[in-house]
């Protein structure tokens, strides 16, 4: 079917197979749905809370907002999508295949994210709490926080890990196969330690109560 209605609220609906239809309405509100198989369809809205969304196959879509918490969003198979805000916690969302996504946030808390396929994913983090996190098979990953608390942490297979903590509390670990690592801390309560098969380990504290520790197999010192 089709209905015309006259401006205030007015609209035009034309069905299709699978109940598919195009909607029309006037300035206030006004918006534009075109319907497709499978529940897919098209809406253009005007200015105020406006948008356009285009569904594929497998509940994909776009929307296209105006301002005022307007976005992009581009669905791809298995709920992969695509996000841009405008100013005002704006950001981008690439979705792939299984899970996957990057986003890219504006101003205030802004980040980007590359999953990959088994977990991985990078993240970058402008200030106030920035970082980057680049994740590898085996739960392994690298981050990268900036001033205030910054830190970098690069894993590998088997839990094994590096990490550079920055003035405040920073340190260095390397974990290697058999729970292995060293430890290397600054100022303040600092100290390098070297894990060896066997739970050995040495241990270098500088000033204020600094001591060396090497630890032979059987926990022996």
């Amino acid at each position: 079917y089709i209905v015309i209605g006259m401006p205030g609220w007015c609209y035009i609906v034309i069905g299709m197979p699978g109940g598919c239809y195009i909607v029309i309405g006037m300035p206030g509100g006004c918006y534009i749905v075109i319907g497709m198989l499978g529940g897919c369809c098209i809406m253009i809205g005007m200015p105020g809370g406006c948008c356009i969304v285009i569904g594929m196959p497998g509940g994909c879509y776009i929307v296209i907002g105006m301002p005022h918490g307007c976005y992009i969003v581009i669905g791809m198979p298995r709920v992969c999508c695509i996000v841009i805000g405008m100013p005002g916690g704006c950001y981008i969302v690439i979705g792939m295949p299984s899970g996957c996504y990057i986003v890219i946030g504006m101003p205030l808390g802004c980040y980007i994210v590359i999953c990959m396929l088994g977990w991985c994913y990078i993240v970058i983090g402008m200030s106030s709490g920035c970082c980057i996190v680049i994740g590898m098979p085996g739960g392994c990953y690298i981050v990268i926080s900036m001033p205030g608390g910054c830190y970098i942490v690069i894993g590998m297979p088997s839990g094994c890990y590096i990490v550079i903590g920055m003035p405040g509390g920073c340190y260095i670990v390397i974990c290697m196969p058999g729970g292995w690592y060293i430890v290397i801390g600054m100022p303040s309560g600092c100290y390098i330690v070297i894990g060896m098969p066997g739970g050995c380990y040495i241990v270098i504290c500088l000033p204020g109560g600094c001591y060396i520790v090497i630890g032979m197999p059987g926990a022996i010192l």
